[in-house]
């Protein structure tokens, strides 16, 4: 196996002393630092070559000092720049700060690292010998820990079939007549003890846990409902029910590697008289809007962990249960008076997509883009295959 990329992203005038340093540090754990000074001649630009070079890189390496940098075509500064794709890529982010007064253009970039102090390690160094210690010690426990291990995109679906994408794995709930959502969000990084299954049995953990999903943006259960509790070996499952509806039925699984698993019948919201539409047609706005709230609820309960700093992607993916005869589409304002029963090789249930999507955990702060990225994938398989619903004009 190859070693370690490490992209070591500062200014470069006046800075030799200190990225030497960084590259010394990086090289002493066996790894491969990646900078500039080496890339060589290529037929594209420095800066085309240096945000690959970041793309392709294991982990962000930022060494920053009083001086912010001359700006690029961007308006941002070559390191700026640099730090910004690390971030949109879901690269793990290190950074180091030298001691002293700063550029106001540099004191304003660092406050933003320093907004993202709960996700990143950040430390301060004012010699050499610190610099050293620091990244050393911080690459160690990033990438040095025995039994921890970064899944590609088959360990993800195999974890994904582990968790069944979220489909029922008792038939005897699944919701009659209505399409069953899945959802599962599975970190990349693997191994890390994210939740203690000590605390699992904790009435104040539970509801540090359940809170969320029942309130504000985050909520994907009814806060009017109550929530049943089961302790399972490795997760904690929540669920409600409706006893007046055996088929509604929301349920989400926290395991203690750090993967959410949730799910929820569909269609159960919408007036009993639409009865047609509704046994043919998976309303897609509806299966946005549940991802949206899932993605959200992820994002806060990511950002929440003691090891959030060492997430920076997760693995997410959808199952469709039950969708025999079934479109997939945008309900119309006024009930069909007939319909085309759908007919379609889909296999059942349906996951989308394969492999899992591979996301940023930044991505997940904005839970709409995502919800619509994943239902795009969806309506893209039920377009080809000839069953994507579009309501006929009057």
């Amino acid at each position: 196996m190859p070693p370690a990329r490490v992209f070591i992203s500062s200014v470069m005038r006046d800075f030799a002393a200190e990225r030497d340093t960084a590259r010394a540090a990086v090289a002493s754990l066996r790894l491969q630092p990646v900078m500039a000074e080496d890339f060589g001649a290529q037929p594209y630009s420095p800066q085309i070559a240096c945000l690959e070079g970041v793309r392709s890189s294991d982990v962000y390496l930022g060494v920053f000092g009083a001086r912010y940098g001359s700006l690029t075509a961007s308006g941002k500064s070559a390191t700026k720049e640099e730090f910004d794709e690390a971030l949109a890529r879901g690269v793990p982010i290190l950074c180091f700060v030298q001691s002293g007064e700063k550029e106001p253009e540099q004191d304003a970039f660092l406050q933003r690292v320093r907004q993202y102090e709960s996700g990143f390690l950040v430390a301060r160094f004012t010699t050499p010998a610190e610099l050293t210690l620091g990244v050393v010690q911080a690459l160690n426990d990033h990438l040095g820990r025995p039994g921890v291990a970064t899944i590609d995109a088959a360990g993800a679906s195999a974890l994904f079939d582990r968790y069944r994408w979220g489909v029922l794995s008792d038939t005897r709930d699944a919701p009659r007549h209505h399409t069953w959502l899945g959802v599962v969000a599975v970190p990349e990084r693997q191994g890390e003890p994210y939740l203690s299954i000590l605390e699992f049995g904790q009435e104040q953990f539970r509801d540090h846990l359940l809170q969320p999903a029942l309130f504000g943006v985050t909520a994907i259960f009814r806060h009017t409902r109550g929530t049943q509790v089961r302790e399972d070996a490795d997760a904690l499952i929540f669920m409600q029910t409706d006893p007046d509806r055996n088929n509604d039925l929301t349920s989400l699984e926290v395991h203690a590697d750090g993967t959410l698993v949730y799910g929820l019948a569909l269609g159960l919201d919408h007036p009993q008289d639409r009865w047609m539409i509704q046994m043919h047609v998976i309303d897609e706005d509806e299966v946005e809007r549940m991802l949206r709230r899932f993605a959200a609820y992820a994002n806060a309960f990511f950002g929440g962990l003691e090891q959030s700093p060492l997430i920076a992607n997760v693995f997410f993916g959808v199952s469709l249960s039950d969708i025999e005869n079934k479109a997939f589409g945008r309900y119309p304002g006024v009930e069909p008076t007939q319909m085309t029963i759908p007919e379609h090789r889909l296999e059942d249930p349906l996951r989308i997509p394969q492999p899992p999507l591979r996301v940023a955990r930044a991505a997940l702060a904005d839970p709409l883009s995502l919800a619509r990225r994943v239902t795009d994938h969806i309506a893209r398989d039920f377009r080809l295959a000839g069953a994507y619903y579009t309501p006929r004009r009057p």
